[in-house]
């Protein structure tokens, strides 16, 4: 028998496309969508360990993440979830120098230098989906649901937290100062949350754009 080819489809399928609030005049609008290409892990492994944190050192040149912060190199960025957690996010980072290729050579130079280590690895790509929303007024619509303290002061590039993007928990990191903000939500609460942020926009508007 041939070999079954498995294809992971978007959460969001024809929803991305669905109508969407239109902009306030004078409003700068944000952008959002589902990044489609992302490839997510939860990596368990103890950050006191020399030789689990040399690993990810030789890998991507940085200290793995302390909870509630992120780092990011090659095409690949590690979200601290706890003390000894992070989820590896792979795509999407890098395009301007190889984009998702660069990110699956550093994923998997990663995987080997952590074979050696007493770790965990579990892919949970097929588990959720990856929300983007940017933009000078992406603060404002994200805080209408989120009620993480989202001002500068508190919350920048390079932190994370789990919280709450209404009902769906998520997992919320801030990528730069335009601001973008990424979160994970379960796949089965994908449709929800994305219509929660076209109601949470309905005063600014909404440009809808498919990330990879």
């Amino acid at each position: 028998m041939p070999e079954a080819t498995l294809l992971r489809r978007p959460a969001l399928g024809e929803l991305a496309g669905a109508p969407v609030p239109a902009p306030a005049p004078g409003t700068a609008v944000p952008v959002a969508g589902e990044a489609t290409g992302r490839r997510l892990a939860v990596l368990r492994g103890r950050r006191s360990d020399a030789a689990f944190g040399n690993a990810i050192r030789e890998t991507l040149g940085v200290a793995p993440p302390a909870p509630c912060a992120t780092v990011e190199r090659g095409g690949l960025r590690l979200v601290g979830v706890g003390p000894d957690e992070a989820l590896v996010v792979a795509g999407g980072y890098d395009a301007a120098k190889g984009g998702d290729s660069a990110a699956e050579a550093a994923l998997q130079r990663l995987r080997s230098a952590l074979a050696a280590t007493r770790h965990a690895w579990t892919d949970v790509s097929s588990g959720f989906a990856t929300i983007v929303l940017h933009g000078p007024m992406a603060r404002d619509v994200l805080s209408r649901g989120c009620p993480l303290d989202l001002h500068p002061r508190a919350f920048g590039p390079g932190s994370s937290a789990g919280s709450l993007w209404f009902k769906a928990p998520i997992l919320l990191w801030q990528v730069d100062d335009a601001p973008r903000y990424e979160f994970t939500v379960r796949r089965s609460l994908a449709r929800y949350a994305w219509e929660m942020l076209r109601d949470a926009a309905r005063t600014t508007g909404l440009e809808v754009r498919r990330f990879d």
